[in-house]
């Protein structure tokens, strides 16, 4: 039986699919002459922005160029994240009967730009961000960290998350996993 679960939130708290993708188009075309379809994008979805950019290009300074083009970019755009029908009251329920927590790829910045004008974070016991680890999902050392923190063990987690990134990063860690499939197909 699980003692605390876990949340991703992109793509499973909260909507911020098409942001990414959008944002990353056009930073991909305008310094790289790069036209990709959102569907070849898809990949992104749940991994760190310089994890996603090395499939660009190996340069290090580029990536971390690109990188910042990308969230500057897409912290314009923030206005048109939502948050999940019925997220918030789910939340809710779930604060009154377990610990609560949160592993994301975003790093701590981003993080706090992009999520807590959602009101959520009272929630959560505790956030890792890709700020925390040198591994990221889908390594498990996120979850691990996680089961650290809160003094668990990795199978009293439950990660629900929306990506096989997440559930990789679940099942290496050996904790439990739920896929969260209200955002879409995956």
């Amino acid at each position: 039986m699980f003692k605390t679960i876990l949340f991703d939130i992109d793509g499973t708290l909260i909507d911020t699919e098409q942001v990414i993708i959008q944002s990353l188009q056009q930073v991909l075309k305008t310094q790289l002459h790069l036209t990709v379809s959102a569907e070849k994008l898809t990949f992104v979805l749940g991994i760190p922005g310089a994890t996603a950019l090395q499939r660009f290009t190996a340069d290090p300074a580029q990536i971390q160029r690109l990188g910042a083009q990308w969230s500057a970019l897409a912290a314009t755009m923030t206005q048109q994240y939502r948050i999940f029908p019925q997220v918030q009251t789910a939340l809710q329920q779930l604060y009154r009967q377990v610990p609560l927590g949160i592993i994301t790829s975003k790093n701590r910045g981003e993080f706090t730009r992009e999520f807590t004008p959602f009101g959520l974070n009272d929630y959560f016991q505790l956030v890792v961000t890709a700020s925390d680890t040198t591994q990221h999902k889908p390594d498990p050392a996120p979850l691990q960290y996680a089961a650290q923190q809160l003094k668990r063990t990795p199978i009293e987690l439950l990660y629900v998350g929306d990506t096989v990134y997440d559930l990789q990063c679940a099942h290496a860690a050996g904790a439990q996993f739920a896929l969260a499939t209200w955002g879409g197909p995956r």
